[in-house]
Parts: structure tokens; C-alpha cells; sequence
């Protein structure tokens, strides 16, 4: 499955402490920390209550940390993100609700909500978010390729590092070949781990099997 438009939010992970909480989507991964993330959701996010209930309850211990959740831009609507964003308005919680990358699967965000989306800055900005289908379906491939060549968060935020001087040819030449050592090795690794037990299908759903 691509994931085109959802490598600004690694910026969103910069911004939390080690002790924060992440609720995660399958396809913001790239905001993950082990040590804070708290689970994934499948496509349609459906933990907006337990991610609201789980910064109240922060905020009850007086912990200075916050509860932070990414979903798809389809996922808002439904009736559990309207109910969180009450009682996270209502109870004061320590909460930040991640995402827009301007399409529900196959909506445009325009066609779905009567304002301007459910986020006030570009999901596909880097700075902005810091401070499995075919898309050919539903997209021109000249809007792909127009988004492509100016609104992708990458190509974006590589030319901005470049315009700063803070990023160069040769700094990127030697990256790209560190990463791909590093993406190497973890296949290598990967591919020589036993699968799991059958019985591992059943760890973390039932507290005592039966």
C-alpha cells in the first residue's frame, strides 16, 4: 500500500517528550517511538474516546505530557471523533488530534466537509506540522505528478534544506548510502527470524483463553 503524503508527520514525533502518548494509524508510522506508542488502529480510526480518555487521565496524575492521534481525513467522520473533540474541549484535556492529507481513500477532503478540511495547517509540510488502493481510480495522474513535482512533503522540504545551505550534494550521496546499508542489514535480519507460534494469535485478546 503507498503512503504518499504521510512523510511530513515524522515531524510530529519531534515535537513529543519520550513520556508522551502516541495513538497511532496504521500508516503514520513514521511518527512511531517505541517507548511512547500506545497502539495502532486499522484504517478507519476508532480509538478517539480511548485516546481523550487516556489524556484526562494524564491530566487527573498532573503529569505534564500529552495524548497525541493520527487518522485519515475520512475518519472524521465518524461520530466518535465529534464526541472526543467535546469531551477533550469540555474536560481540558492535554490532546492533539494529526492528520490531513487532503483525501479519504477516495474523497477529496473538499467533497466531504463544507469548511476548508479538518486541519488548519498542510499535512504535507514538514514545517507546518513541526511549528492499498489505486489512486488512478480517483486521480488524474497529472494531479499526481503536479503533486508530485511541488506539494510532495519530501521534495518540499529537500529543496527548503537546500535553498537554507543546510543540506547538500554530497551530504545526500553519502545518506542514501548509510540508509541503504542500514535497510540491508534489517532485511537480512528479518529474513532469517522463525515465523511466530500459531498460539501468538491469541496473545494480548483474551486476558485468561479458554
Amino acid at each position: 500500500m503507498l503512503n504518499y503524503g504521510e512523510e511530513a508527520f515524522i515531524s510530529c514525533g519531534a515535537t513529543l517528550d519520550l513520556s508522551d502518548v502516541i495513538f497511532g494509524q496504521y500508516r503514520a508510522i513514521t511518527a512511531k517511538d517505541d517507548r511512547c506508542l500506545s497502539e495502532l488502529s486499522d484504517n478507519i480510526f476508532t480509538r478517539y474516546l480511548t485516546l481523550v480518555g487516556a489524556a484526562y487521565a494524564l491530566k487527573r496524575v498532573g503529569k505534564k505530557n500529552c495524548a497525541m492521534c493520527f487518522f485519515g481525513d475520512g475518519a472524521a467522520s465518524e461520530g466518535d471523533f465529534h464526541a472526543a473533540l467535546n469531551f477533550a474541549a469540555t474536560m481540558q484535556c492535554p490532546v492533539i488530534f494529526c492528520r490531513n492529507n487532503s483525501f479519504a481513500i477516495s474523497t477529496p477532503a473538499l467533497e466531504q466537509y463544507k469548511g476548508d478540511g479538518i486541519a488548519s495547517r498542510s499535512g504535507n509540510d514538514v514545517w507546518a506540522v513541526y511549528n492499498s488502493d489505486d489512486s488512478s481510480a480517483y486521480r488524474s495522474k497529472k494531479e499526481v505528478e503536479t503533486w508530485m513535482r511541488y506539494d510532495n512533503p519530501i521534495t518540499s522540504f529537500h529543496r527548503r534544506l537546500h535553498n537554507k545551505g543546510w543540506w547538500n550534494d554530497e551530504k545526500e550521496a553519502k545518506y542514501r548510502t548509510d540508509i541503504r546499508k542500514e535497510i540491508l542489514k534489517s532485511f537480512s535480519k528479518a529474513e532469517k527470524m522463525h515465523k511466530p507460534s500459531l498460539t501468538e494469535l491469541f496473545s494480548d485478546v483474551y486476558d485468561k483463553p479458554t
